[in-house]
């Protein structure tokens, strides 16, 4: 056994000298691993691996809290000052909103309100042309003084009121009038 005890591949321990060689080798092996080596102090070598593994931590630690520090300073103070403005502003724009004073809303009825008494009056039916304008059918209503009762109704025919002592004359005005196709009295 003259050969020089160095650790081969498992491929080699195997075929060059077989079980007895693999024994020699391992003994060798495990006297090298039992000793350290020459001016090694382990000691002293975990000890500075702990400091920078404890020194990194604290330095990622506080990177990152001051990572934080800063963003809250960049991102968060901001949007709650933009959220703040908003609904600030949504306040004002509300209390200024209702302080001023709304546009009436322009509502032309074409029929006028019942009254509480007896009508006066005698109700008659008139169907209108359709193309008329609304100005045109209020001057012949004008004409012979009469108000809007109701309509149109689904078939066209507006409800009018004129006076009693007019009915006839207004009759025959309206009927007269290019705007009307047909007046008649209510039945």
């Amino acid at each position: 056994m003259d050969e020089p005890l160095t650790p081969n591949p498992s491929h080699e321990r195997s075929a060059r000298g077989g079980a007895d060689s693999d024994a020699a080798l391992d003994a060798a092996l495990r006297a090298a691993l039992t000793h350290d080596p020459p001016g090694f102090d382990p000691k002293a070598h975990y000890r500075r691996i702990r400091e920078g593994i404890a020194g990194a931590g604290l330095r990622r630690w506080r990177d990152g809290w001051a990572r934080w520090r800063e963003l809250r300073a960049r991102a968060w103070v901001p949007a709650v000052s933009f959220g703040l403005g908003a609904a600030c502003a949504a306040v004002l724009i509300l209390a200024l909103r209702a302080g001023m004073p709304q546009p009436p809303e322009v509502i032309e009825p074409l029929s006028q309100v019942l009254p509480d008494g007896p009508p006066a009056g005698v109700v008659l039916q008139v169907r209108f042309r359709d193309d008329i304008a609304l100005s045109t059918l209020r001057a012949s209503l004008r004409a012979v003084d009469a108000e809007v009762i109701g309509g149109p109704s689904a078939l066209g025919i507006w409800r009018i009121r004129v006076p009693s002592e007019a009915e006839e004359r207004s009759l025959r005005t309206l009927a007269a009038d290019p705007a009307v196709l047909q007046v008649q009295p209510e039945p």
